[in-house]
């Protein structure tokens, strides 16, 4: 059975990638500016047979202790 996505509609990886890392700014940063001065930290990993991510942390803010 053939795949019934073609190639040329199959998403860009990059391009899907740099939005979703894009959207995870902007709700962070908006979470921060929303809880009065916390902090995010972020952990960006690697798995050794390919991938990662980057976690992120918000924590010292006035509503949100760590999260």
């Amino acid at each position: 059975m053939s795949d019934p996505v073609s190639k040329s509609e199959k998403p860009d990886t990059e391009a899907v990638l740099t939005y979703l890392r894009s959207l995870q700014d902007r709700i962070c940063d908006e979470l921060a500016r929303a809880d009065g001065g916390g902090g995010v930290r972020e952990d960006s990993w690697q798995h050794p047979n390919g991938g990662g991510g980057r976690t992120r942390v918000i924590e010292g803010g006035s509503l949100i202790e760590k999260g």
